[in-house]
C-alpha cells in the first residue's frame, strides 16, 4: 500500500482577530486626521471679527471709496515733491496738495455716514467704529498738514490703536470686507 504524503505548508495560517498597538495608533491618527479636513473644508466657518454679514452696506462703501480713490490718484505722488527746491517751498506745495487729500477723504467720510446703517447691531457696531477710526485718522492727516504749513517736515504720526497704527484697524475691516478703495491711503507715507 502506498501512501501519499501531501507537503508541508510554507506559510503558517495569518493569525486573525489580533490588532497590533501600531495598527491602533495608525487607524486613529488616520482617522483623526480625515476628520480634521472633514471639519476644516465642510462644517468650520472662517471666524473673521470685522466681518460685516450684511453684503450691501460694504459694497455701498466700496463706491464711495471708489470714486474718491479715483480723485486722489489724481493729485501729485509724494516723490513730486523730492525735488522741489527751495525745501521751503515743496513743504508748502505738499501742504497745499495734502490738504486737497484731507478734504476729499472728508468728503467721503461724510458720505460713508450718509449710507443706510447696516440692520444687524453687531454689524453697525463694526461700521461706527470703523468710521470714527476714520474721523480720528483724519485728524492726524490734519494735524499733520499743518506742521507742513508752519514749515515742518516730519515723519507721519498716526493715532495708536489695538497695539499699531489707527489705519491697520481700519485696513483690516476694509480688506475683511473687500472694500479696496476704502484702505487708508499712502500718500503720506
Amino acid at each position: 500500500m502506498t501512501q501519499t504524503v501531501s507537503p508541508p505548508d510554507a506559510t503558517p495560517a495569518p493569525r486573525r482577530g489580533r490588532w497590533s498597538v501600531t495598527r491602533v495608533v495608525l487607524v486613529l491618527v488616520v482617522a483623526s486626521l480625515l476628520a480634521m479636513w472633514v471639519y476644516v473644508l465642510f462644517i468650520g466657518k472662517e471666524k473673521f471679527p470685522n466681518r460685516i454679514d450684511e453684503k450691501a452696506w460694504p459694497a455701498a462703501a466700496e463706491r464711495v471709496c471708489a470714486g474718491v480713490t479715483r480723485q486722489l490718484d489724481a493729485l501729485p505722488a509724494p516723490a513730486t515733491f523730492a525735488h522741489i527746491q527751495p525745501r521751503a517751498e515743496a513743504i508748502r506745495q505738499r501742504a497745499e496738495v495734502g490738504q486737497e487729500a484731507n478734504d476729499l477723504l472728508a468728503r467721503q467720510l461724510t458720505e460713508l455716514r450718509a449710507l443706510p446703517p447696516p440692520a444687524s447691531k453687531n454689524d453697525r457696531l463694526l461700521v461706527q467704529a470703523w468710521l470714527h477710526d476714520w474721523k480720528l485718522y483724519l485728524g492726524d492727516r490734519q494735524a499733520h498738514v499743518e506742521s507742513w504749513r508752519e514749515g515742518h517736515d516730519v515723519q507721519f504720526a498716526e493715532t495708536m490703536a489695538s497695539g499699531g497704527p489707527i489705519s491697520d484697524r481700519m485696513d483690516d475691516l476694509a480688506n475683511q470686507n473687500r472694500m479696496d478703495d476704502c484702505v487708508v491711503p499712502n500718500d503720506f507715507g
